[in-house]
């Protein structure tokens, strides 16, 4: 089970590292599982009204 969703995770990463830009949040995301880096950016954008 742990193999099927490495493996998942690092196609999904793969995947959408296509569409966004090096370094992306979002990507990161999917690579540490940290949830305060991926909602800290958020907050970032949001607070400059984006």
């Amino acid at each position: 089970m742990l193999r099927a969703s490495t493996a998942a995770t690092t196609a999904t990463r793969e995947l959408v590292s296509g569409y966004l830009p090096p370094g992306s949040p979002s990507v990161e995301f999917l690579r540490t599982h940290d949830f305060g880096a991926l909602l800290g950016r958020a907050d970032s954008v949001l607070a400059r009204g984006e």
